[in-house]
């Protein structure tokens, strides 16, 4: 019986062995900060947001992480979009492959339906959870998002309050990185309040697939209704 113990504990451990090694993760830089990228061949499984340094990058991002390999190409083309994104530029990260274990069923409605609010939109929370067919549980819903593990490209920092205030932000940077990414996309905010724009704005394009830039005119601001 010892020895079946010792071999079973002997294979978990290399099964725990062989995960953190297929984990990689990329610091690199932003025009905001540092960033942090963390995943595996199946996808992307932890985002880190502009933050002043980068041992403050890492340290966040490999948060309960005991062993993970540095690839400076890891989702190079990611990389080049988030670049262009705190650039000012529209990128749309819908399509990027995350992994989103450990949350549930409800927990991954609801991050998946946030991937939905694009870029110059917003929603609220009980909207959010009406997606996933509960209307009732906003506050599960932000909840949820406060589990986000990877802010940015699922955008939970476009989900507010329904009285138009801009809630909270569990994400490094609080509070104030959400307004300053609301502000980037366009919104017009005073006094906490999100004020629709509906004025047109000649935007740049990312075009993940080239990537390039391009000019695309388009309303600024939406909300999904």
């Amino acid at each position: 019986m010892c020895e079946v113990g010792f071999l079973k504990n002997r294979t978990v451990r290399r099964l725990e062995e062989l995960m953190a090694s297929s984990l990689r993760y990329a610091i690199f830089r932003t025009r905001w900060g540092w960033f942090g990228l963390l995943g595996t061949e199946r996808g992307l499984l932890r985002t880190c947001l502009p933050i002043s340094t980068r041992s403050k990058a890492k340290s966040a991002l490999l948060k309960d992480i005991w062993a993970a390999s540095y690839d400076r190409k890891l989702f190079v083309e990611l990389q080049a979009g988030i670049k262009a994104y705190f650039e000012g530029v529209c990128v749309d990260f819908a399509k990027i492959p995350v992994v989103l274990d450990g949350l549930g069923d409800f927990g991954t409605a609801v991050l998946t339906a946030c991937r939905k609010v694009q870029y110059g939109q917003t929603i609220s929370y009980g909207q959010l959870a009406g997606l996933t067919g509960k209307p009732k549980a906003g506050r599960a819903a932000g909840n949820i998002l406060a589990r986000n593990p990877v802010p940015l490209i699922i955008p939970c920092h476009r989900v507010i309050r329904s009285n138009r205030r801009i809630g909270g932000f569990s994400a490094a940077g609080g509070r104030g990185l959400k307004k300053r990414m609301l502000q980037l996309e366009g919104f017009q905010l005073a006094d906490g309040f999100q004020t629709p724009s509906a004025s047109l704005k000649k935007e740049q394009v990312w075009n993940d697939k080239k990537g390039q830039v391009k000019n695309h005119s388009r309303y600024a601001q939406k909300d999904i209704r």
